[in-house]
């Protein structure tokens, strides 16, 4: 929804990085900055996906000249480490939210710790997403929740990675599923009521 977007670019990182003052005094590779080297902790959880992603970004960093330390705990000692604020980086997946409801969880100061893994906290972003709860108006949810979108891009408490795609199967014979992905496409909540479908068996 929102019209920003964050592009790669290892020698933007670099020119970015070399501004801020880090620097491979020793040329193995590793940016250094006030005699301390620039290494961080990434934190996640034994599952496949997770793992191959943060070797990604892993190796990804390491062209830039940062070394990520992979930490893989079981899930109970993760989600100890985030609720506390140990860590550097931790890389998760959430689910069964979408548009609004979904942004607001992420940035409510509410759940820091749980959801809001970030330890994130706006203030306009936060009102921004109540108008936009608050609005039975689509085109004015959107642009809310657009305007909220593209002030987090800029703080970037997150890096979105990837969103899974969801499918959908139902027999021939429902009918009111046409519009499923049309005016409302995350079934999202307003005032408390999930706009729902009619679905219906056909004769």
């Amino acid at each position: 929804m929102s019209d920003e977007c964050i592009e790669y670019d290892p020698e933007k990182s670099k020119q970015f990085l070399a501004d801020a003052g880090w620097k491979d005094l020793d040329g193995d590779g590793i940016l250094e900055k006030n005699g301390k080297k620039f290494e961080i902790n990434l934190l996640t959880s034994p599952i496949s996906e997770y793992s191959k992603s943060a070797v990604v970004i892993q190796d990804q960093l390491k062209k830039v000249g940062i070394k990520v330390d992979i930490e893989i705990l079981e899930f109970g000692a993760v989600s100890a480490k985030v609720q506390s604020g140990d860590f550097d980086m931790h890389l998760a997946a959430i689910g069964n939210l979408a548009g609004g409801d979904l942004l607001t969880k992420l940035t409510d100061p509410k759940t820091m710790g749980m959801i809001n893994r970030a330890f994130y906290e706006n203030p306009e972003v936060a009102e921004l997403l109540l108008k936009a709860t608050a609005s039975i108006n689509i085109k004015e949810y959107k642009e809310y929740l657009k305007k909220a979108q593209n002030i987090v891009l800029e703080d970037l408490p997150y890096v979105p990675l990837i969103t899974a795609m969801n499918s959908m199967m139902a027999n021939l014979r429902v009918g009111g599923l046409d519009n499923l992905y049309g005016e409302y496409p995350h079934c999202r909540l307003l005032h408390g009521h999930v706009i729902a479908l009619e679905a219906y068996l056909k004769k």
